[in-house]
Formats: C-alpha cells, structure tokens, sequence
C-alpha cells in the first residue's frame, strides 16, 4: 500500500471537500505551494550539513501533515487520482531497478 493510500484513510474526505468547496482552487492551489515550502523549510532546519536528524520534531511531524492533506487536496482538483497513482508505481519501480 502506498503512503498517500494508506494515510488517506486518516483525512476526512468531507472536511477536503468542504474546504476546496469555501475557498475554492486556486485558493487551496497556492495554500498547497505554501505548505510545500514550510515541509522544505522544515526539512533543510534538521539537517545539519553531516546527518538528516528526524527524532522527536514536532514541527517537522506538523508539516508532514498538512503537506500530505494539501497534496490530497491537489490531486483531487487535478481529478487526475488514476495518472498519479500510475506515475507513482512507476517511479518506485524505475528506483528499484537503479537501487537494486
């Protein structure tokens, strides 16, 4: 099961779409390109040039969060659900095969 797939379950599809329905989608686009960045921020702050340093971040577990719940968000907009998912499984294929 992939992540988005099985952290779906945690979103409340109706509070999604009661959101995208309140502010609609170019509002809900650009909170997306926001949260994308405060994850990134986030990331590059528990990384100290030698080691990637995860344990107990509550900031970091925060923006994990809301990225994933605006990537939701995203692909339902987009409606394109069946394309990503497919660009997914291949892209985990293709890193297995240069990993392996």
């Amino acid at each position: 099961m992939m992540l988005l797939e099985s952290l779906s379950r945690f979103i409340d599809k109706n509070a999604v779409e009661l959101v995208i329905k309140k502010n609609g989608k170019n509002k809900q686009v650009a909170k997306c390109a926001e949260e994308l960045a405060e994850l990134s921020v986030e990331i590059m702050k528990c990384f100290d040039g030698k080691e990637f340093e995860l344990a107990d971040n509550a900031n970091l577990v925060d923006e994990i969060a809301d990225a994933i719940i605006m990537l939701e968000q995203l692909v339902r907009l987009s409606r394109q659900d069946n394309k990503v998912q497919q660009r997914i499984v291949f892209k985990c294929d293709r890193m297995k095969q240069i990993y392996s």
